[in-house]
């Protein structure tokens, strides 16, 4: 069974994919998605945050995805963006098939 787990972000989607064989669990890769607020809209990063998490998911062919919920207590609109990341995350998920949560 291989699962990708995401962290979402804006400026930052940590991710990484793990492989369970029996009773071992090995790192098969794990990074960072980077976008800059530099001369780039909202919509700009969040389709680069889309395409690289379709690229991801088309080359581990996950079992699962695990993107963390979110938890926010002062900042709204940090929430907000992170809210449409984890919606971008979830869609790219859907689109190739595989069971996100």
């Amino acid at each position: 069974m291989i699962v990708i787990g995401i962290d979402p972000g804006i400026a930052r989607v940590g991710y990484g994919v793990i492989e369970k064989q029996e009773r071992q669990i090995r790192p098969l890769c794990y990074g960072c998605i980077e976008t800059s607020a530099r001369d780039r809209t909202t919509s700009h990063r969040l389709h680069e945050i889309y395409t690289r998490i379709q690229a991801l998911i088309a080359e581990h062919s996950p079992d699962e995805i695990a993107v963390e919920e979110l938890f926010f207590t002062k900042n709204v609109t940090s929430a907000i963006r992170v809210a449409e990341v984890r919606g971008v995350i979830l869609l790219a998920a859907d689109r190739i098939w595989s069971a996100a949560f």
